[in-house]
C-alpha cells in the first residue's frame, strides 16, 4: 500500500458543556433569517459573520455572557480531517502505512498545542505547516437537555490562516499515496472551491478519493434559493461519506 494522504479541517475546539439555549443570554444571538451571522443548534456560524451580527460586542465577552456561572471550556483536537487520519493512522499503526495530513496552523499558542497533540499520535504531520497568523478555531456550545434532552451543538468556527491553506501546498507526495481524503473543505475555502480539479487529479494519479462533508455555508451563503452549490465532483473515482 503507499499509504494515506489527507487534507481539510484541523482546529482546535473550545468546548462549553452546559449552556442552555433557551435562556434569554444565548437567545438574544439567535440567528432572525438565514446566514445574517447568528446562532442557529446544530449549525455553524463563521467568525467574522458572528461578530457582525452582535458588533456591540467582541467575542470574549459574548461567549462569556453566554457561558456565565459554568466553567472554563474543554480544549480538545477537532476537525473530521485530522480525526479521520489520527483514526487510520492508530488502526494501521502495524501494518507499515504511512498515514500524512496536510494542513497549516498559526504560530501561537492554539498551534502549539494542536501540534503538540497531533504529535503524539502516530499521523505524519511532516507537511503540517506553521505560518504566521491565527490558527483555525471553534466554540463550541452544547445543550445537553435541547430537544427533551436530546442534545445539541451549535459552533462559532474562525478559520484563521486555513483561509489562505492553498492547492499548490499539496505536493507530489501528496498524490503518491493509495488513498487521499479530502474531509471538511468547507473550511479550507481555496482547497474547496478546486476540489473538482483535485479530485481528478487524484484520479489521474491512480488514487481512490475520499470526500467526507460538513454544512457547505460558503456556498450556501452564496445561493440562497435552494439551488445546486457550486462544488460540482464529476468524473471522480469517489466514496461520498
Amino acid at each position: 500500500m503507499r499509504g494515506i494522504s489527507g487534507v481539510g479541517c484541523s482546529l482546535a475546539d473550545y468546548i462549553y458543556s452546559n449552556i442552555d439555549f433557551s435562556a434569554d443570554r444565548f437567545r438574544k444571538y439567535l440567528s432572525t433569517k438565514a446566514s445574517d451571522g447568528g446562532l442557529e443548534p446544530g449549525k455553524l456560524v463563521f467568525l467574522d459573520d458572528f461578530q457582525s451580527f452582535g458588533a456591540s460586542h467582541g467575542i470574549e465577552d459574548i461567549v462569556g455572557d453566554i457561558n456565565r456561572d459554568y466553567g472554563p471550556p474543554t480544549f480538545n483536537l477537532g476537525g473530521p480531517a485530522i480525526v479521520a487520519l489520527v483514526n487510520a493512522a492508530q488502526l494501521l499503526h502495524n501494518r507499515n502505512v504511512l498515514v500524512k495530513f496536510y494542513g497549516m496552523v498559526g504560530n501561537d499558542s492554539i498551534g502549539n498545542d494542536i501540534i503538540s497533540t497531533v504529535s503524539t499520535t502516530p499521523v505524519n504531520i511532516a507537511n503540517y505547516k506553521v505560518s504566521n497568523g491565527v490558527s483555525p478555531f471553534t466554540y463550541v456550545l452544547s445543550d445537553p437537555f435541547y430537544d427533551n434532552g436530546s442534545g445539541e451543538r451549535t459552533f462559532i468556527s474562525n478559520l484563521g490562516v486555513a483561509r489562505d491553506y492553498h492547492p499548490m501546498a499539496l505536493s507530489g507526495d501528496f498524490f503518491d499515496s493509495e488513498i487521499v481524503v479530502f474531509a471538511a473543505t468547507a473550511l479550507l475555502p481555496n482547497i474547496h472551491n478546486d476540489l473538482s480539479g483535485l479530485l481528478k487529479r487524484g484520479k489521474k494519479n491512480g488514487c481512490i478519493n475520499v470526500v467526507t462533508t460538513v454544512f457547505d455555508l460558503i456556498n450556501d451563503k452564496k445561493n440562497q434559493k435552494n439551488g445546486p452549490w457550486s462544488i460540482l465532483m464529476k468524473n471522480s473515482r469517489i466514496s461520498i461519506c
